[in-house]
This record gives C-alpha cells, sequence and structure tokens, in this order.
C-alpha cells in the first residue's frame, strides 16, 4: 500500500502539515552520534519510523523503512491504557516532519549567520567538505537539550512492536502518556489481505 490513504477512508496526502512525523531511538542516535546526520539516520528495524496521523479516525500509519508500503496500523487509546502494555520497547524521540524541521533549520541558520554556530551539513555528509554535520550529538547539544531555546513539535516517545505512547514532558519518560496508539489487529488483517490482494 502507498501513501495514499488510511483505512477509514481518509486521503491523508491532503492533511495538514501535522501529518507526517517521525520516531527515532536514543539508540539509534548512540550508534550513529557522530558519523551520521540526524535528519539521514537510517532505517533500522523498531528504531526508527515514519509515522502518518490520520485527522480523521487518529490511526498512526507506520511506514518501518522509511519506504512506500504501510507496515503497520494503531489506533489511538486512552492514556490510561498504557499500563497494560508490556513487551520491549525503544526510547526516543518523536517529531513532526516539517514543523520541527524547520524551527532547526531557522535556528541554526540564524545562529550560522550571527557567528554563533557552524554552518552545518543538515543532510548528506559526502557533501559537508569542511562544515561539522548536524549529528545525534549536536542535536541532543544544540536542539534538545537547549536551556535556552524550545523547539516546537517533538517530544520524548516509547515505540515498540504493539504500541506509541507520547509524553508531553521533554525531559523523560513518564508513567502517564498524553497519547496513546495500540497495535490493531483488525487492520493489520486488512493489510495482510490488500497485499496479497496486489500479488
Amino acid at each position: 500500500m502507498a501513501h495514499i490513504g488510511c483505512v477509514c477512508g481518509n486521503d491523508v496526502r491532503g492533511n495538514s502539515v501535522e501529518t507526517i512525523h517521525r520516531f527515532v531511538s536514543d539508540d539509534l542516535m548512540n550508534e550513529y552520534a557522530e558519523s551520521e546526520a540526524f535528519f539521514r539516520l537510517p532505517y533500522l528495524p523498531g528504531e526508527k519510523a515514519e509515522i502518518w496521523l490520520c485527522n480523521e479516525c487518529g490511526r498512526a500509519i507506520f511506514f518501518d523503512d522509511g519506504g512506500l508500503c504501510v507496515t503497520r496500523y494503531m489506533r489511538p487509546a486512552e492514556p490510561a491504557e498504557f499500563s497494560q502494555c508490556d513487551g520491549a520497547a525503544k526510547a526516543g524521540v518523536f517529531y513532526n516532519d516539517k514543523v520541527f524541521f524547520d524551527a532547526v533549520d531557522e535556528y541554526l541558520s540564524d545562529e550560522s549567520e550571527a557567528g554563533r554556530e557552524p554552518d552545518y551539513e543538515f543532510f548528506y555528509k559526502e557533501y559537508a567538505e569542511d562544515r561539522p554535520l548536524l549529528s545525534p550529538s549536536v542535536m541532543r547539544a544544540k536542539v534538545f537539550g537547549n536551556p535556552n531555546r524550545k523547539f516546537p513539535c517533538w517530544t520524548r516517545a516509547l515505540l515498540s512492536i504493539s504500541f506509541l505512547a507520547v509524553f508531553d514532558n521533554t525531559d523523560g519518560i513518564s508513567e502517564a502518556p498524553s497519547r496513546l496508539w495500540l497495535l490493531s489487529k483488525e487492520d493489520m488483517a486488512a493489510l495482510r489481505h490488500s497485499d496479497t490482494s496486489t500479488e
């Protein structure tokens, strides 16, 4: 299934800028702390995902490999159900693909022009030349851990095979997420059916 729509019938491509998000695990950031650009980290299983949020039914639509095929559907659940979630989960950051990126770009561009920060290479290390990469370690220092600047549309999160829990507090994971999605067996069955019917 391509980036065409939600199982509820909504064409998510026509939604607002709040549609597309990413999850990146702490472990993935640690592994590539200096060697890769944050916004180009590889899609490793369970470590990074592209997530489209349907503004009609609230489903989270996962592209776990960053590709064209939907891999999972999760439905919104009451945050109180988080206490029932089990299984290994990865801690990381959950951010809006456009709004968060634009805020980081604007801030670091302004800081570079003022001579307070270097001109970072945001994506491709092969084009960096003498410029430093906007690596996960730089992001942690200049964005996620910046005591003087709050960036919009990112927060801490937990991701597992069966749930996504997002927390309001960017300082850490608590026992009370602000938003929760649970894997939908019904939607996964429909996804498997659509995959086999197109073969």
